[in-house]
């Protein structure tokens, strides 16, 4: 890797620093990922990270040498809706000692 070339986190490969979106927060100043990487996981949203980079390293390799011969795992798909943590209704009267306990220990915190 030369000086002028950054390392794609995802597919990495190293690519010249126009081939990356620019970040202001990073410190280089460009993003981690290549365009390309970043193009793959909006167009595949329903993908986790490491399903695209397990999906993007495989059509790099078909791109270059043809199909691998390596077996991808399959990826149990993201349940679309996640189902609400149960909340547990206090009483007033719990409420209240709760809120005690709480200005209590606030309070011995100042002393």
């Amino acid at each position: 890797m030369t000086e002028d070339e950054k390392r794609c986190s995802l597919c990495l490969q190293n690519r010249p620093p126009d081939s990356f979106h620019r970040d202001a927060q990073k410190k280089d100043g460009l993003s981690s990922w290549c365009k390309d990487c970043s193009k793959f996981r909006g167009d595949h949203p329903e993908l986790s990270i490491a399903q695209v980079k397990l999906a993007r390293c495989e059509n790099m390799a078909e791109e270059t040498e043809g199909p691998s011969e390596v077996e991808s795992p399959p990826f149990a798909p993201k349940s679309p809706e996640k189902a609400p943590r149960a909340r547990r209704q206090l009483t007033p009267e719990q409420r209240y000692a709760r809120n005690e306990a709480r200005r209590a220990a606030r309070a011995a915190k100042k002393a």
